[in-house]
């Protein structure tokens, strides 16, 4: 015979239940997530800049938005998501930009792709390289040499092996190309382990609740890009160093600042600047704007250790 205490344990247990995934399209909530994007429609298109499609934007919104995760955050965090791929101009397919959730959060995300296409939109570059290194690769880099001939990759086709070294690198107007960006999958490991809050936190909930963990392994809460995505995690970094390392524009200055996926460095999400109305500002605040930084984060402008970011150091404009 159940007790009390077994039954109040059960309660509890299943009160932390993740929403159950349909196995039918849901009509309804389908027509209720339109309806929503469409009250916004008017202020993602005043973000979005001109040469992107803005029904392709809310498609892709409609979608991302059909995963029950996303669509269990709060509105807030959705719309400031939204305005950040909005703002940049990439979709949130997946494939330039993700919308993450953390807890009950919208968060974000871009991609490696999301990176490229600026690159492209910057208007100096002409091609830009990416792959991995795998097991059977031939391969070689001297730095001895100059470029191209300083490197060579020659894919095994028809037998790839595991990734061993992800790179990348940019060929620029003009016929240049420029430095190669090389990280391994230990660097990549590293970075996961030591800089991203997102995979600590998903880590923390597997270690507090092994047994929900257990029942659902694609539950949100229990789950990073790191974790379902580790190869375009592990890709993207190469090309968002790649940016440092290229003339770059403004907008991809932005993005690196507003890519929170190894949020530990403290790049905050920027505040989307548009003229709105007071109560949608309001709502578009990016989350994680006005936190102190890490203690030990370095202002690059004065060296200073856990005490502010660049843009609110008190010698920013000061001439070198």
């Amino acid at each position: 015979m159940t007790n009390l205490k077994e039954k109040v344990a059960a309660k509890a247990e299943a009160a932390t239940e993740p929403p159950a995934e349909p196995g039918v399209v849901d009509l309804a909530q389908n027509d209720q997530t339109l309806l929503w994007l469409l009250e916004r429609r008017t202020y993602f298109a005043e973000a979005l800049p001109r040469h992107v499609d803005e029904h392709q934007f809310i498609q892709a919104a409609g979608l991302a938005m059909r995963d029950p995760y996303v669509a269990a955050c709060t509105p807030q965090s959705l719309t400031a998501a939204l305005m950040q791929c909005a703002r940049f101009g990439l979709d949130p397919d997946g494939v330039h930009a993700a919308i993450v959730p953390y807890r009950s959060t919208a968060t974000f995300i871009p991609m490696y792709q999301g990176y490229i296409e600026l690159m492209y939109r910057s208007g100096r570059v002409d091609a830009v390289v990416f792959d991995f290194i795998r097991e059977g690769d031939e391969w070689g880099f001297d730095q001895g040499r100059h470029a191209p001939e300083d490197f060579f990759h020659r894919p095994n086709l028809l037998n790839p092996g595991q990734p061993l070294i992800a790179y990348a690198f940019a060929w620029m107007r003009g016929g240049t190309r420029s430095q190669i960006v090389f990280q391994n999958r230990q660097q990549a490991i590293q970075i996961r382990d030591e800089r991203s809050k997102a995979y600590q936190q998903a880590e923390q909930k597997r270690r507090e609740d092994p047994k929900g963990f257990e029942r659902n392994p694609t539950y949100g809460k229990y789950n990073s890009p790191w974790h379902t995505d580790f190869e375009a995690m592990w890709a993207k970094g190469p090309v968002r160093r790649l940016n440092k390392r290229v003339p770059t524009s403004p907008e991809i200055r932005e993005l690196i600042k507003a890519d929170i996926s190894d949020d530990l460095l403290v790049e905050r999400v920027q505040p989307v600047r548009l003229a709105l109305p007071p109560k949608l500002t309001a709502q578009i605040e990016a989350p994680g704007t006005g936190e102190p930084p890490a203690p030990d984060y370095v202002c690059e402008t004065c060296g200073a250790v856990g005490q502010h970011f660049e843009d609110e150091c008190p010698r920013r404009g000061e001439a070198a």
